[in-house]
């Protein structure tokens, strides 16, 4: 009987199934995971920007609905906008990981890329004002990119991406 664990292996030279690395898979769901951790935490700021404006200006001892009316309205907008970007940018990071989950090389440089787009976004909104929730989710999109971007480039990953192109095993 057949060893089980080269089941997935093909006789050399023989096109066949090539066995996915774990980190492969790291990079992919841990791309996924940022890209969609972004996402929501985006989401969370667009519907919060404006209470978290005010909630700001009060915190400062002044009334968000008088004379300060105009600085909640412009602290709003650039949270939107910011949140606007994280979700386009979360957005682009599920796509990228989708199409790198087969480790081809210029994907994986697309969605590093785009990840490390993404950890410059995550780290101003985590730093600025934004609701709690924003921040945690941004906070762990940027320890799991940088994860996905180590795992992308590790040399199992790269034997992986050649072999599927070479359609030999690993």
């Amino acid at each position: 009987m057949a060893n089980p664990a080269s089941m997935s292996y093909a006789p050399p030279g023989a096109p066949g199934v090539v066995a996915r690395p774990a980190t492969a898979a790291v990079a992919f769901f841990g791309a996924l995971a940022a890209g969609l951790f972004t996402v929501i935490g985006s989401v969370l700021l667009i519907a919060q920007a404006k209470d978290v404006a005010a909630q700001s200006v009060k915190d400062l001892g002044a009334d968000p609905t008088g004379l300060f009316q105009s600085v909640v309205d412009d602290a709003a907008d650039k949270l939107h906008s910011r949140g606007i970007l994280g979700l386009a940018f979360g957005i682009l990071v599920v796509a990228a990981a989708v199409l790198a989950r087969n480790a081809a090389t210029w994907a994986r440089v697309v969605l590093s890329v785009v990840l490390v787009v993404e950890i410059f976004i995550g780290a101003v909104t985590a730093r600025d004002i934004a609701p709690g929730g924003t921040k945690v989710l941004d906070g762990l999109a940027i320890v799991l990119a940088l994860v996905a971007i180590v795992a992308a480039f590790m040399p199992a990953t790269g034997r992986f991406a050649k072999a599927r192109k070479l359609g030999t095993p690993a």
